[in-house]
């Protein structure tokens, strides 16, 4: 269960332990700006859906899911974070859920989203599960029942965060993108390549992805540099702000050399 946080001061998002308190706090308010520019970014009126997503496995988007979330939620805004990672489903792990079913047992009609959504001691942040096994994810999420259900739950949020899938690994994230309001583009430093990321983009323009920025996890820098199209957010998480362990995959080649072995290995996120 995420930790009870009324206080701003208390709000315990997901940190390295290990790392020293002047990081930690540098993390926290890289957090805060990131919060800032993705509100005054996304003005206007209704439910603003949000993915977040990356180019590999390994590069943190789950962790920076749920800490944005966190962040969110922390000025009164009313938070869904959805676990649409159908393949991996690591959100539910990370924060110890009390429902293991979720979205695709909703999309099935096997429960209600009331039944299943789990809140959380943060007073303004839900969290929806990726829910049962299904042999066909990206159908799922690509589906018209799966799109009428987000449209269902709009008027209940102010901002919907998904967690997606890698998009240079499956296909899923595309129809979930092309229909949000805009997509956070998560990479690593000594993981992602220039490959990875002139691949991820272009397969972000081709369904005119709204992209509002990008974050990079690793810096050997504190100074914000979170990038958009609406200007420098500022993201910096320092050598030892990684969240955790890069993983046990392959090396992957853009053109199909070799495939990254996409695992529920619980130490990649």
């Amino acid at each position: 269960m995420i930790s009870n946080a009324n206080n701003t001061d208390s709000i315990q998002f997901i940190i390295d332990p290990s790392a020293p308190s002047n990081v930690s706090f540098a993390i926290k308010e890289a957090l805060k700006t990131i919060r800032a520019n993705i509100v005054l970014s996304m003005q206007g009126d209704g439910c603003k859906k949000i993915v977040i997503t990356s180019s590999i496995p390994g590069e943190g988007k789950t962790t920076s899911s749920i800490n944005i979330a966190i962040a969110l939620s922390m000025i009164d805004k009313k938070v869904l974070l959805v676990d649409t990672d159908l393949r991996k489903r690591r959100v539910g792990r990370l924060v110890k859920l009390q429902h293991n079913k979720g979205l695709t047992d909703v999309i099935r009609g096997d429960c209600t989203f009331e039944e299943v959504v789990n809140t959380t001691k943060y007073e303004n942040l839900n969290i929806l599960s990726a829910g049962s096994s299904v042999v066909n994810p990206s159908e799922v999420i690509a589906s018209k029942q799966t799109e009428q259900f987000f449209e269902s739950i709009s008027d209940k949020y102010d901002y919907i965060l998904f967690d997606a899938p890698p998009i240079n690994i499956v296909s899923d994230a595309l129809p979930l993108i092309k229909s949000s309001d805009g997509v956070l583009f998560v990479a690593r430093e000594m993981l992602t390549t220039h490959r990875e990321i002139k691949k991820a983009l272009t397969a972000l323009s081709m369904i005119d992805a709204n992209i509002i920025g990008v974050v990079y996890i690793g810096s050997d820098s504190t100074q914000p540099y979170y990038h958009s199209r609406y200007g420098k957010y500022g993201y910096g998480y320092g050598k030892y702000g990684r969240y955790g362990k890069y993983g046990k995959y392959g090396k992957y080649d853009s053109y199909g050399a070799k495939y990254y072995g996409y695992n529920d290995d619980d130490n990649n996120n």
